[in-house]
């Protein structure tokens, strides 16, 4: 018998923070999580959806991908959802080719840039067809940024493969662990992110409804920062695997600065769980009480400190869970921990399904 051979896949997930990296490898059905590594920017090369300093990123990128013995070639790039344009549509169910010009003419009628000015794409929802319809999610990027994307990479010697939208990546994490498979639930992704966060309605393992708000990790920390007067990130950083929202008089700690950032951190949270409520109470408005979601599902940089699916449970009335990135993924047990910066399991969240993208059949 010949030996199945095996292939690996990277995927990486940009912030202006700094950027998380993963290798997945698969070996007939076997997956296994090769190596990852996080690194911060030092200086400010990434701004809305730009890499503003190539020469200074891709510099990081190889001493990262150096330090941490990558062997890589090509990446898969995660973008935050802020700077893309997408929208689901019904459309008759024609063939795909056909489809594709008409998901094309409704991009250029309904994103504010010439359709000539983005790349664009599109996926059907196959489990929507129903009378000879079908949904299809169009999606576009500005292609200033792709190529910019691209570019600054090159400069470090590594192609670009795909880019592809971060809150649809971890969709692919979440199918991958199984949670959310029952095709008679609903479910709702949140994915916070550095900068952003990402609310989906998730059917059948596709987003059906998506919200995005401009809060996410970089606010908890300039909120500890503010509230412990502290004069650096990284102060605020090492705090958050000693913080728990308080939800019961066990989480209380009697050392005041934890207290203070507890609550501080806490502030942040409870206008993610007004923005997730909105966006229930929107798409229960559309689709009648029935289509109300059985189960969040948190993942993300941003998911930092503890006890924040028992505050979302509580004041949302709706079970929440954390997303097991490495569920149905082996590991080596020297990987739990990177050289450099602890394990922050949620921020593979998205890294993972990068990945999965250049493993799928």
């Amino acid at each position: 018998m010949f030996k199945k051979s095996k292939k690996i896949s990277t995927g990486i997930d940009i912030s202006s923070g700094g950027f998380s990296i993963a290798a997945v490898s698969k070996e007939g059905d076997q997956l296994n999580l090769e190596n990852f590594a996080y690194n911060y920017f030092e200086q400010n090369v990434f701004m809305d959806g730009m890499i503003i300093k190539p020469e200074i990123f891709a510099d990081v990128v190889k001493k990262t991908l150096d330090e941490n013995n990558f062997d890589i070639k090509s990446v898969n790039v995660g973008i935050a959802s802020n700077i893309t344009f997408s929208k689901i549509i019904t459309l008759p169910d024609l063939p795909r080719e056909e489809l594709k010009l008409i998901a094309q003419q409704e991009a250029a009628r309904s994103f504010p840039l010439p359709i000539e000015e983005m790349n664009f794409d599109f996926e059907i929802l196959e489990n929507t067809r129903s009378d000879n319809k079908v949904d299809v999610i169009i999606c576009a990027l500005p292609k200033k940024i792709a190529k910019n994307v691209v570019d600054s990479f090159s400069l470090a010697g590594v192609n670009v493969e795909a880019i592809d939208i971060g809150s649809y990546a971890m969709i692919r994490t979440l199918a991958n662990a199984e949670m959310i498979n029952n095709p008679n639930l609903t479910y709702v992704s949140v994915l916070v992110g550095y900068e952003n966060t990402d609310i989906n309605i998730v059917n059948n393992g596709m987003p059906v409804y998506s919200h995005n708000i401009q809060t996410g990790k970089r606010n908890i920390l300039e909120s500890l920062k503010r509230e412990l007067h502290l004069n650096y990130w990284e102060e605020a950083e090492t705090m958050l695997p000693n913080l728990n929202i308080i939800v019961s008089e066990t989480d209380l700690s009697p050392d005041s600065d934890v207290y203070k950032a507890s609550n501080a951190a806490k502030n942040i949270f409870i206008n993610i769980a007004s923005e997730i409520q909105k966006t229930v109470n929107f798409y229960t408005s559309q689709k009648g009480e029935s289509a109300m979601p059985d189960k969040i599902i948190l993942g993300g940089s941003g998911i930092c400190i503890g006890n924040i699916d028992k505050y979302l449970s509580n004041k949302l009335k709706i079970d929440t869970v954390v997303c097991e990135a490495l569920k149905n993924i082996s590991y080596q047990s020297e990987l739990k921990e990177n050289r450099a910066i602890p394990l922050n399991v949620q921020a593979l969240t998205t890294i993972i399904g990068l990945a999965l993208k250049g493993l799928q059949d």
